[in-house]
């Protein structure tokens, strides 16, 4: 080791082991540079390391832009964990929603263009309307979902070999002259479901305000509600 090394390493042993007030360490700054200038040793490396160790190094300023989204990005966490998971009726209205919207790009000059072959044979509505299926039977959206292909059977709807008996069974009485119940399979259920979103959304405007039966989001309930405020 050389004895400039050997001068540079007692300087930061010595500051470091004392914790001494300012004053006191530019004393013994200037006591350590008078030693080793008898010895004319080139002292610009010491006096460097030196000012280094004495002086607080100045934190680095952060951007304005870093700031903002480091904030932007913690809100957005906070936000997070605030929020409450959507209950099953809100997951069933966005459902429809998705379904509406695409029944409404299809509205053109005062009329609905193609609605069977553009909205209902269409692999992202069967799929929303197998998640309203499965909404009204209170199964979780997270949970195992059926063996169904959505994209064939949008398929099958627009060449029209989609085959409803097939998709559909029959449930003897149990008395005799009562018939048979004829109940639909899976498949029909979601086709079902979509054309009724579709037909929903096509003759509303011509609904009474007080017709509440088979219409989303109305029923005995409003019915009641209805009933209690109007004056008899």
């Amino acid at each position: 080791m050389s004895f400039l090394e050997s001068g540079r390493g007692c300087l930061l042993r010595e500051l470091s082991r004392r914790s001494l007030p300012w004053p006191q360490r530019q004393g013994l700054y200037a006591a350590f540079v008078r030693r080793y200038s008898a010895h004319h040793l080139p002292l610009h490396g010491v006096e460097d390391e030196a000012e280094q160790a004495i002086e607080p190094r100045p934190s680095l300023p952060v951007s304005l832009a870093k700031s903002l989204a480091s904030l932007a990005e913690e809100s957005a966490k906070a936000f997070q964990r605030q929020r409450k998971p959507l209950t099953r009726m809100e997951r069933k209205r966005l459902a429809e929603l998705r379904i509406k919207k695409r029944v409404k790009a299809q509205y053109l000059n005062g009329k609905f263009y193609d609605l069977m072959g553009k909205v209902v044979a269409s692999a992202e509505t069967l799929e929303d309307a197998y998640d309203v299926v499965r909404l009204n039977s209170n199964v979780d959206l997270t949970s195992a979902k059926d063996d169904v292909c959505f994209v064939t059977l949008a398929e099958h709807l627009r060449s029209g070999e989609f085959d409803v008996r097939a998709n559909a069974f029959s449930v003897v009485a149990k008395r005799r002259g009562e018939g048979c119940l004829v109940l639909p399979r899976l498949n029909l259920k979601v086709v079902q479901e979509a054309i009724r979103v579709v037909l929903e959304v096509v003759y509303r405007p011509q609904f009474s305000k007080i017709s509440h039966g088979c219409r989303s989001g109305r029923g005995y309930h409003s019915a009641l509600r209805r009933r209690s405020r109007t004056p008899s």
